[in-house]
């Protein structure tokens, strides 16, 4: 992700552990109006395969939520799930503390369309993790459908680890926000 993708102009920086990202006037002024917003986290790492498999477990609701994943193969079994995690394993460091994959959490507004986040999760996936393997679910169980998505860090180029900082969680969060627009209004 380069830095021209952020947007110029007058902005407060926003600090953390050293790194800093540029807010733009008008996102803070969605923000301080309470204006429903996109919402991307990390929610946590996952060290070693037992671990990934325990994530692909979570966000599968242990195998009864369908799985996509970035070749757009639809896995409907635990059991696949976990071969996935197998096949992923092979790239795994093996330090105990080593991040091999990340949970990331992508949350839309009450009343949001569940397709809208569809397509803008696997929007942020295509672009953003382009020579990554990953996957994600689509949850419906609170008032704002969120996914759960599972990235392997280790690139295919083997020696390409992922690293997420403020900076590319905002660029994330733009490019996820950028995809669902439109995507607010209520389910029919």
């Amino acid at each position: 992700m380069d830095e021209g993708f952020l947007p110029s102009g007058r902005m407060r920086v926003v600090k953390g552990q050293g790194l800093y990202v540029r807010l733009p006037v008008a996102e803070r002024l969605r923000a301080a109006r309470g204006m429903k917003q996109a919402v991307v986290k990390v929610a946590s790492y996952a060290h070693g395969a037992a671990r990934a498999k325990g994530l692909i477990d979570y966000i599968s609701r242990q195998g009864k939520l369908e799985l996509e994943t970035e070749s757009g193969e639809r896995i409907t079994d635990r059991q696949q799930g976990k071969a996935l995690v197998d096949n992923w394993a092979r790239d795994f460091d093996g330090k105990a503390k080593s991040r091999d994959a990340v949970h990331l959490v992508f949350s839309m507004p009450p009343g949001s369309k569940v397709e809208a986040l569809r397509e803008s999760v696997r929007k942020v996936g295509e672009r953003a993790f382009a020579n990554r393997e990953w996957l994600f679910a689509i949850h419906e169980d609170r008032r704002h459908p969120h996914a759960h998505m599972v990235v392997k860090m280790r690139g295919l180029e083997k020696d390409n680890k992922l690293r997420l900082n403020k900076p590319e969680l905002y660029r994330l969060r733009e490019v996820f926000a950028e995809g669902h627009v439109g995507g607010f209004a209520p389910r029919g």
